[in-house]
C-alpha cells in the first residue's frame, strides 16, 4: 500500500511540475555564507581520512560476521543465538566489538565467548559504530565479510544461502531481502524482490538498500576502505565507495535478515539533531577518498554522486528551514563542480531524467529546479 501511495504522490507532483513549470530562482547567499550557516549548525570535520587501512592477510574461514555492540542487552542474546545457530557447512567466525557499553552487554558477550569456539571478543571505549566496525574489520579472517547490528537477527539458513549464491555467481556482494520486526520480534513486513544477478553498477545501486548490514561482501572490497570516524550517516560509504568498487551483485528473493524497527533508531536520532549536516560533509569526504583510491570515474560514478548531492542531502535537510536548505544547495553545487561532470555524459537508469535535471540545476544555479527534482527523487523511492 505504501508503495502505491508513494507512486501516486510522485506522479501527482510530477504532473504539477510539468504544468506549473517553476521559475528559476538563484540562491541569495554565496558559498562563504553557506559554509558559515552549515558550520553554525554542525562544524565541518577538518580531519582528512588518511590513516592506512590495516587488514589480516590470512583467510582461515569462509566468512567473518562482525557485530558492533553498544547497550544492546535487551536484544543481544537473540542476535547472538541467531548467528551461532546458523545451519551451514561453511566455516565462520563471530567478531563482536563491545563499544563501551554501560549496561550488561559486555557481560553477555563474555558469557558467549566462553562457550563458543569461533567467537572473537574486542572490548574498547565508546568510539561509535564506525570505529567498532573498523575494529572488527581489522581482525577479520574470513574470505567474506558480513555485518549485523546487535538489535537484529538472522534466519537459520542465512549464511548458507548467501555463500551458496556468492560462490556460484562469483558476486562481489550478495544479499537477500529484509524482514522488518517489532521490538518483540514479531515480523510484520517482508520485502519482495526477484532473484537476479546484476553487473551494472547503476542497476544494483537502484535496487539495493544503502546500509552496510545484511550483505555478504568479498573481503577485497574492504581492503582499502574503513568507516570514517566520528561521522553520522557512516553507511554513506556503501553507496559512495563500496558499490562503485563492485562489479557484480547477486540478489536473492528470500528473506535473510530481520531488522528491528525502532522510533529511537540511530538514523532517526541523527536526522533530528544538528549532526544531520554531516550528510554533506561525508559526501565531500567520500569524493576526496574516492579520488585518492584512483578508482575509475565512469558514468556510474558521476550519477551516483549526483544522486547523493540531491536525494541524500534533500531527504535529510528538507524538513528544516529554508535558509538551511538553500545553504545546502549552494554547498552541494560547489561539490558538483569538483566532480567535473562531462558535458557529453549520457544519463541512464531509472532516474536518468531526474538526474539530468539535477545536473542542469547546478550548472544554471537554479535553486528551485534542485528543490523540485530532489523532491521527485525522494518520492520515487
Amino acid at each position: 500500500i505504501r508503495k502505491w501511495i508513494n507512486l501516486a504522490k510522485f506522479w501527482s507532483y510530477y504532473i504539477y511540475v510539468l504544468i506549473r513549470k517553476p521559475k528559476k530562482k538563484e540562491p541569495e547567499i554565496n558559498e562563504n555564507d553557506a559554509l558559515e550557516i552549515l558550520e553554525n549548525i554542525y562544524p565541518h570535520h577538518n580531519n582528512i581520512y588518511v590513516e592506512k587501512v590495516i587488514r589480516q592477510t590470512d583467510r582461515n574461514c569462509d566468512v567473518s560476521i562482525i557485530i558492533p555492540v553498544y547497550n544492546s542487552c535487551n536484544n543481544l542474546r537473540q542476535c547472538l543465538d541467531s548467528v551461532i545457530g546458523q545451519v551451514t557447512s561453511y566455516s565462520y567466525e563471530i567478531v563482536c566489538v563491545n563499544d563501551g557499553s554501560t549496561d550488561s552487554s559486555y557481560e553477555i558477550l563474555q558469557e558467549y565467548s566462553q562457550k563458543t569456539n569461533n567467537f572473537v571478543l574486542i572490548n574498547q571505549n565508546n568510539l561509535g559504530a564506525s570505529e567498532a566496525r573498523n575494529a572488527g574489520l581489522k581482525v577479520a579472517r574470513g574470505r567474506y565479510i558480513f555485518f549485523i547490528d546487535s538489535d537484529d537477527f538472522l534466519f537459520s539458513d542465512t549464511i548458507n544461502l548467501l555463500l551458496d549464491n556468492a560462490i556460484k555467481s562469483n558476486a562481489d556482494i550478495t544479499q537477500g531481502t529484509i524482514a522488518k520486526c517489532t521490538q518483540t520480534s514479531q515480523i510484520y513486513h517482508i520485502e519482495k524482490s526477484k532473484s537476479c544477478i546484476i553487473d551494472n553498477k547503476l542497476e544494483f545501486y537502484d535496487k539495493s538498500y544503502g546500509t552496510c548490514w545484511g550483505k555478504l561482501y568479498k573481503k577485497e572490497l574492504w581492503d582499502e576502505i574503513d568507516f570514517f570516524k566520528n561521522f553520522a550517516f557512516e553507511d554513506s560509504i556503501i553507496s559512495c565507495l563500496v558499490y562503485l568498487k563492485c562489479k557484480k551483485m547477486c540478489f536473492i528473493g528470500t528473506p535473510t535478515y530481520a531488522f528491528r524497527s525502532s522510533q529511537n533508531s540511530l538514523f532517526k536520532r541523527q536526522i533530528d539533531s544538528p549532526q544531520r549536516i554531516d550528510i554533506i560533509w561525508i559526501i565531500e569526504l567520500c569524493m576526496t577518498y574516492y579520488s585518492a583510491l584512483n578508482l575509475p570515474k565512469d558514468s556510474a560514478y558521476y550519477q551516483v554522486y549526483l544522486y547523493q548531492l540531491s536525494f541524500a542531502i534533500y531527504s535529510i535537510i528538507y524538513r528544516y528551514n529554508n535558509l538551511i536548505l538553500e545553504a545546502s544547495f549552494v554547498y552541494a553545487r560547489k561539490l558538483y563542480f569538483k566532480l567535473h561532470v562531462p558535458e557529453n555524459i549520457e544519463f541512464c537508469g531509472k532516474n536518468k531524467k531526474l538526474l539530468a535535471h539535477i545536473s542542469e540545476s547546478f550548472k544554471t544555479n537554479d535553486y528551485n529546479k534542485w528543490l523540485v527534482y530532489s523532491k521527485l527523487l525522494l518520492l520515487s523511492q
